[in-house]
This record gives C-alpha cells, structure tokens and sequence, in this order.
C-alpha cells in the first residue's frame, strides 16, 4: 500500500523575491499544486517535511492553512540547485479517486541472481518506469526478482507482469536488469540499451 505523509502548506500570496528569499531563511519552499478541474494554488512548504519525504513513490495529505482544508496529492517534479544543494521548487498534483495519474515509480531488484555465484554483475540499467493508474491502485515501487537470472540473461520491460488497472507509459521496451561478467561484451550491450532507454 502506497504510503501517505502528512504536510503543511501556507497559501504564498507575496510572489516577490525578496518574500520568497525571506521564507527561505524560515525554513519554508515554494510549491505549486496543480490538478484536472483544480484550481492552481501556490504555497510553502516546511523544508523539514520535505526533506523527511519517503525514498519511493508516496501520497501526500497536504493540509492548507487559512483555507481549512486538505488534499491529497502526489509529488509531480522537484527543481533543485545543484550547486547550492537545495530545492528550489516543487510542483504538486491533487488526486481525485476516479481519475488516472500518471506516476514515476522506482524499480526495486530483489533477490541474489544464480549468475552472481559464477562472477556475475549486476547491472540495473531501469530504476524507474511511469504508469497511469488511479490514485488508490498506486504502488510504492516495481519488485523485480532477479533469483532465476544466469550469466548473460536479462530481464526486460515486455517481462513486467502489472496489475490489470495499471497501464504501463514508459518505457516501452529495453532491458531492466542484466547479469554480465567483468570485461565482457554484455557490458558493451548494456551501454547500448542504456543509451536507446536514454534517448
């Protein structure tokens, strides 16, 4: 079950920079929640929330001061400064039951591979992939079991076995995870699959 955290947001009325540099030192961040028949709104968020976010796929009950009112959302897109090392924005969606989201889900590998006992490497070249799918059928993550993998075998997309009601967006095809050894030309493959997902 997709987990849910609770946040508060305070409406940003003031979309100076001066005002949006004078929340920052107060530990706040501006976001924006957008959603189909949804009213755009701009608030802040408390850097600490934030920063405690799950490491997977998540729900967000977002409590909004003033308006006396919550939403749930899911966390849509993060722009950071990479060179000061902090958020700079985020943007929310709100949820409603009966409509489908489209969501990045981290891939999580699981299980020691039979090729690993030869020598065998581990290459994850997928840690994501996007699905459409309605707000409560939203998982935390993708398990891919690798325990039956030999030397040189793979697992791809077209292998994933999702539930009926999720529609798998992208990617469409490539290679999820492969077992190669040190200096081989599956290593080579990998590198050429890796570029083509890329693309």
């Amino acid at each position: 079950m997709l987990q849910t955290v609770t946040w508060k947001a305070i409406p940003r009325k003031n979309h100076s920079k001066s005002q949006i540099k004078n929340m920052r030192k107060k530990g706040f961040i501006p976001a924006s929640i957008s959603g189909k028949n949804f009213q755009n709104i701009d608030v802040y968020l408390n850097q600490t929330d934030v920063s405690k976010r799950p490491e997977g796929a998540f729900k967000i009950n977002l409590e909004i001061e003033e308006l006396n009112e919550s939403t749930q959302c899911i966390l849509k897109q993060i722009q950071y400064d990479y060179i000061k090392n902090e958020i700079l924005h985020l943007e929310l969606y709100a949820l409603k039951p009966d409509e489908k989201v489209e969501v990045s889900i981290p891939v999580e590998i699981v299980g020691k591979a039979k090729g690993e006992e030869y020598g065998g490497i581990v290459n994850q070249i997928v840690d994501h992939i996007v699905i459409r799918t309605y707000p409560d059928k939203i998982p935390e993550y993708i398990e891919v079991d690798i325990s039956n993998l030999n030397l040189h075998e793979s697992i791809k997309i077209e292998d994933l076995k999702l539930d009926n009601e999720i529609e798998l967006v992208e990617p469409k095809k490539g290679v999820i995870v492969s077992i190669s050894t040190s200096g081989s030309s599956d290593n080579e493959e990998v590198a050429t699959k890796q570029e083509e997902i890329s693309a």
